[in-house]
């Protein structure tokens, strides 16, 4: 962490893991999560007819949802946090005119991780039209198809993401957590952090890290 950050994490510290996991968990990431996923669920049995939904069932199911959601999205980020505040001193951002390379196996895997966000960004896209077509045309095919091939792929590429790392800070690659970004961090058509490395990962093969703001390509097949 550089000195801001470190000065910045200390006072959200300071309010307790409790304030941090219901504000930064629960109310700004559990509940959209909540939501949507109860949402899903109803206008799906909706549209198969094998049960219909009272509202107070429905709020029932986005509270819990959004709850437990916010709980471990919360938690999960604190840890991570932590772990970075305890490692490492404060220090000054440092521009890596240096690039670095990805090594051929963790570029093949970085790749695909990309690749993979890609594809769930595709069904994030047909999740709308899904939406319409449970609730006025009764179709739940759609639905049911983002069920089965969204959340496992999303859970994958969660899990494959804990596996790359910076080769510079050693820092996650694809999980962006509350720190501020490098100023040297890529910008790709209004959209920054880890959507932006995805982006240049799949067109470029290169990316700049958004911590330490190091570029980095990856090694060819060739």
């Amino acid at each position: 962490m550089t000195d801001s950050e470190k000065r910045r994490w200390e006072k959200t510290r300071a309010k307790g893991r409790t304030h941090f996991v219901i504000f930064e968990g629960i109310l700004r990431r559990g509940i959209l999560l909540g939501v949507i996923a109860t949402s899903f669920v109803c206008l799906l049995g909706r549209s198969t007819r094998t049960f219909r939904t009272p509202f107070w069932l429905w709020a029932s199911g986005c509270a819990f949802t959004s709850v437990m959601s916010g709980l471990a999205i919360g938690r999960l980020f604190w840890r991570l946090m932590e772990r970075e505040y305890q490692k490492q001193p404060g220090d000054a951002q440092i521009v890596h005119p240096i690039t670095r390379v990805i090594p051929r196996p963790r570029a093949r895997l970085l790749t695909f991780t990309c690749w993979l966000v890609v594809y769930l960004w595709a069904w994030l896209a047909l999740f709308v039209i899904g939406l319409v077509l449970v609730a006025w045309l009764h179709w739940p095919y759609l639905a049911l198809a983002f069920f089965f091939f969204f959340f496992p792929v999303a859970y994958l590429e969660l899990a494959l993401a804990f596996f790359l790392r910076c080769p510079s800070c050693n820092r996650f690659i694809l999980i962006q957590t509350f720190r501020r970004l490098h100023p040297q961090a890529r910008v790709v058509r209004g959209v920054g952090g880890w959507a932006a490395i995805v982006v240049d990962v799949v067109r470029r093969r290169q990316f700049t890290c958004m911590y330490c703001g190091a570029p980095c390509v990856l090694e060819s097949h060739t």
